[in-house]
């Protein structure tokens, strides 16, 4: 075998060893678990409505409720998502303000709550065991409805809160006055409930033991044109309630405020919340924790090391500081509306053209030893990667790699231009010359670009400035070798022509390696 044919294999080989490793370090990436203590999620559907999926965990199964366009569902799986089963049932509205799924004496209670001819209503579903739809009741005059777990609801009123038991039917009734939001957490012995009033008066009470207290002003906020607040949470250490409320500026979002308060009564300090130094937290929920309060989100975490995803997190507030965060989704696409039943969570994922994929995932070491192996989907979309990578490096032909083809191709048109007054001896050592200089420049750029301005994306492999200096020199070696060959085959040909292919195989071959590392 000749070295023409030898180099010319190397540079297949070079190719070859480029794609299998760009995509090695793709699927790497996107096999892994959100979290060493989450799970990949599982999706068990999907549909067109935005509003909270709810989870419940029983002992031999899992049953999760969610909206799609005029109806409710309800999906059964097994405890490891393995689904079984979804019934539907049929509803008037398009739209739900909310939904809430419980258990009750005899099965279960399916609850939305909507507006028609401007009269706010709630319609349940009533369920026996086996999901069979049993009657529907229709309620007016309730505008706000809020699910503390599987079988404590909230439900507002415009001159009262009344929280409901699904299981055991009792009702215990608040007075207030001009409601505008609502939320609602459990804690180990008591409920707490807090709601806005007026607009700007942030209230709360708890019930323990049935057993209703005195409602508490935790805040008077100045209310303005200008601000308005969106969707609130609560959650409580063994001390302290903690209400997370967005606050939006000309309905931008400003911010998410934490307000910490005392359990048993008082004013609030009000603060900013900051979790993993992000202050873009959002569609948050309160959870129970033994350890504090618990919360879960929705915010922007880095992927790898070039990509941010808007993902779910948790996080836990105790004692006033944030602490504890876990990354719970690893999905490109938006995911929000988090709901937790136990060490179980449902969530939706952006699909497309308003359509969201309903997920579970789960921190139980048998539904990860399930779910957490390689899956066809992850080898897809890391082809997906490899492609998108592929085009970023043609275009960063232009960006980066004209620094020094440019240069190169003004040198290899003057010797184009005045080869034929060279013997064959002086052109093969014009070609080495160039070839020479086109590979130091080539070496200074990408150093200046990725060893410089970029060097906090690269892999610890490549994280030696040498370590570039050598692959650039190696691929320079190869591509330009088998270039000379085939030039010295034809010493008649136009010399900035060949050149030119050997400058931008070059090129290519180089950014294959550096530019998908950073986009």
């Amino acid at each position: 075998m000749n070295k023409k044919r030898i180099l010319l294999l190397s540079i297949i080989m070079g190719f070859l060893i480029i794609v299998i490793g760009n995509y090695l370090n793709n699927y790497n990436l996107l096999k892994q678990p959100p979290s060493e203590k989450w799970s990949k999620e599982v999706k068990i559907g999907s549909g067109l409505g935005k509003n909270t999926p709810v989870i419940i965990k029983e002992e031999n199964r899992l049953l999760v409720a969610y909206g799609d366009t005029k109806k409710i569902k309800v999906c059964e799986t097994d405890l490891n998502g393995k689904e079984i089963k979804t019934k539907e049932y049929a509803v008037e509205e398009e739209l739900l303000k909310n939904l809430i799924f419980t258990k009750t004496d005899k099965g279960y209670t399916l609850i939305y709550n909507s507006n028609k001819l401007s009269i706010d209503y709630l319609e349940k579903l009533v369920l026996d065991e086996e999901l069979n739809l049993v009657k529907r009741e229709i309620e007016e005059g309730i505008t706000f409805t809020e699910q503390i777990d599987s079988k404590n609801i909230v439900l507002a009123y415009k001159d009262k809160i009344k929280l409901v038991n699904t299981v055991s039917n009792e009702n215990i009734e608040v007075p207030v006055e001009n409601l505008s939001m609502l939320t609602a957490n459990k804690s180990k012995d008591e409920l707490l409930i807090c709601y806005l009033e007026k607009e700007k008066l942030f209230k709360g009470f708890t019930v323990k033991g049935g057993k209703v207290s005195k409602p508490f002003l935790i805040k008077e906020m100045i209310k303005t044109d200008k601000i308005t607040y969106g969707a609130m949470s609560l959650s409580s250490d063994a001390k302290n309630g903690y209400l997370l409320v967005e606050k939006y500026d000309r309905n931008e979002y400003f911010a998410t405020e934490v307000m910490e308060f005392p359990i048993s009564g008082g004013e609030g300090q009000v603060s900013k919340l900051v979790v993993d130094k992000s202050s873009y937290v959002i569609n948050t929920k309160g959870a129970y924790s033994e350890n504090g309060a618990r919360f879960y989100a929705t915010m922007g975490v880095p992927f790898g090391k070039k990509e941010f995803q808007k993902a779910i997190v948790s996080f836990e507030i105790k004692n006033g500081e944030v602490s504890s965060s876990e990354k719970i989704t690893r999905l490109r696409e938006l995911c929000i509306h988090p709901y937790n039943d136990e060490e179980y969570i449902a969530f939706l994922s952006f699909e497309k053209d308003g359509l969201y994929s309903v997920n579970i995932a789960s921190s139980n070491e048998s539904f990860k030893d399930a779910n957490n192996g390689p899956r066809r989907d992850e080898r897809l979309r890391s082809l997906g990667y490899l492609v998108e990578g592929f085009m970023y490096s043609i275009s960063y032909i232009i960006i980066i790699g004209f620094r020094w083809i440019v240069p190169g191709l003004v040198i290899a048109g003057a010797v184009s231009f005045m080869d034929y007054k060279f013997d064959d001896k002086k052109k093969r050592y014009m070609y080495i010359i160039l070839a020479t200089i086109v590979v130091v420049m080539k070496i200074y750029t990408i150093n200046k670009a990725f060893y410089v301005q970029y060097s906090h994306m690269l892999p610890t492999i490549l994280a030696s400035s040498f370590v570039g200096i050598l692959i650039n020199s190696l691929i320079g070696l190869v591509v330009y070798g088998y270039g000379y060959m085939v030039y010295t085959d034809d010493f008649e040909s136009i010399f900035l022509g060949k050149f030119s292919i050997f400058m931008l195989i070059d090129a290519l071959f180089t950014l294959m390696i550096f530019v998908p590392l950073i986009i």
